[in-house]
């Protein structure tokens, strides 16, 4: 496949998931945390949320078919920089058609990890996704044709690092074993102050296959795209 075909699909996939759910499904309210999504079904913040933890997750999701709508709120957890929290996490292996929506996460070690380590995991849609005040990395996704959408990642130190197969520094977007993912109309700004350590905005680990990004804003990183050269493949336009 040429490259330019190879965009075109990477495009449809992305416009094809934008609406995961019917408007006729209700709600969930979520008013407390932490919170642990078992069922199908849409789920929304109800307010600015605070949480102070040093493990484990604020809002862990082990259903398929979800719609977590963060309604334009904040989960802040309090817990400070040494924290290996995380704010949104799939934990176990197969979730599928995850949806994280409009919303801030702020004072974790990682904003949002779906997949990972877990097998199987499909289809999540991450759209309108602030991750800010992170200790080491934004996103950290693992598994198949998921997508990162008009979303803004900014770290506040390295003082947790990541070990994502070549990128030992901060990170903004980290692809573990992903195929057919896109990451598109983001911005991450990983604060760094040039000490060399390896901060990547958007690191692709040698498992990782055919990754699109489109249209990306990076800075304050010691590199910006980088697809590991022990196997990762992948294609960028107008970052």
């Amino acid at each position: 496949m040429d490259r330019r075909q190879f965009l075109k699909n990477a495009m449809i996939i992305g416009g094809s998931s934008l609406v995961p759910f019917s408007k006729a499904h209700a709600a969930t309210t979520i008013n407390s945390l932490p919170y642990t999504v078992m069922a199908p079904g849409k789920y929304i913040l109800s307010a600015n949320l605070s949480i102070n933890i040093d493990v484990g997750a604020a809002i862990s999701v082990k259903a398929n078919h979800v719609v977590l709508d963060l309604n334009g709120k904040i989960i802040t957890n309090t817990n400070g920089s040494t924290t290996r929290a995380v704010g949104v996490a799939t934990l176990n292996k197969g979730v599928t058609h995850l949806s994280v929506l409009n919303g801030t996460l702020q004072g974790f070690h990682t904003g949002l990890y779906l997949g990972g380590d877990c097998e199987g995991a499909t289809g999540h849609f991450i759209d309108k996704i602030t991750c800010t005040g992170c200790y080491a990395s934004g996103i950290l996704l693992g598994g198949t044709g998921h997508i990162v959408n008009r979303s803004n990642i900014s770290l506040v130190s390295r003082s947790s690092l990541v070990d994502l197969g070549g990128c030992t520094g901060a990170l903004g977007i980290g692809l573990r074993g992903s195929s057919g993912c896109l990451i598109q109309k983001t911005t991450i700004n990983l604060n760094d102050s040039g000490e060399g350590d390896g901060s990547v905005c958007i690191f692709c680990d040698d498992n990782s296959k055919d990754t699109v990004i489109l249209e990306c804003a990076m800075s304050n990183a010691d590199a910006g795209i980088v697809f590991d050269e022990d196997g990762a493949t992948g294609d960028y336009r107008d970052n």
